[in-house]
């Protein structure tokens, strides 16, 4: 196929949607295509947008149940067909005018989830996926009670992160207390702890080892083994952002 060569002076009268034509010879014919047929051909297809609902910056906590899931996502010109893989492994195949699809009766309360969102023009794919972590929770904070064994840590006063393991900084305020920092022993031992001003303080703690149950989730999880780093025996005064690294 060739494009018949045209002045760009010959296309200054398009309209803003593009609606100007170029003429093009095929074989012994002509037939006419707009600026905006040219574009998408020229332009690959890619996701502009893809979000799901509920959102999540992280992750549910093991018990929290996820009983649907709307996805949502926008390309940058329409693809000629949609799939979806859904977390059990199943394809749908949305219209490829549709920007919506809701994955309804679910019923997960753990584990790890992914849904993935295709499009695909000519030969072109363009893919993007959305994971889900069902986690144990961090715990952190200050109190004046021995948690060392992990009994009471979940009804307790301190902090629930319910995040995926990483480093982190948080904030403790607190006078003649014990500091704490308790997350899932799979997730191995702490490189170090340091407190306001950075220093290493991670001496001044102890590696303790117990069991977390939780209350009041819908699946309820009990004797869960988690690291605990403790200034216990000692009440120790804090005030400031700690951050513990792996």
């Amino acid at each position: 196929m060739a494009i018949e060569k045209t002045k760009i002076s010959d296309l200054t009268s398009a309209s803003p949607t593009g609606a100007a034509v170029l003429p093009i010879v095929q074989n012994s014919g002509t037939f006419k295509c707009s600026v905006n047929d040219i574009r998408d051909f020229l332009t690959d297809l890619s996701i502009t947008s893809f979000t799901i609902n509920p959102s999540l910056t992280n992750a549910y906590e093991v018990g929290d149940r996820l009983t649907s899931l709307q996805l949502d996502w926008e390309f940058n010109k329409t693809p000629n067909a949609i799939e979806i893989i859904l977390q059990d492994g199943t394809s749908v195949f949305p219209s490829n005018t549709d920007t919506t699809y809701t994955d309804s009766g679910l019923d997960i309360t753990s584990g790890t989830k992914t849904w993935r969102l295709s499009g695909i023009d000519s030969n072109v794919s363009a893919s993007n996926s959305k994971t889900i972590n069902w986690v144990y929770p961090f715990f952190y904070g200050m109190v004046d009670s021995d948690l060392t064994d992990g009994t009471g840590i979940y009804s307790s006063s301190l902090t629930k992160l319910v995040k995926t393991k990483s480093n982190k900084s948080v904030p403790l305020n607190g006078e003649l207390k014990y500091i704490y920092f308790a997350y899932p022993s799979s997730y191995g031992d702490l490189d170090n702890i340091k407190d306001q001003s950075n220093f290493d303080v991670t001496g001044q703690y102890t590696k303790y080892s117990g069991n977390v149950s939780s209350t009041g989730l819908d699946v309820d999880y009990s004797n869960i083994s988690y690291n605990i780093y403790s200034t216990y025996p000692n009440l120790v005064n804090a005030l400031g952002t700690y951050t513990i690294n792996f």
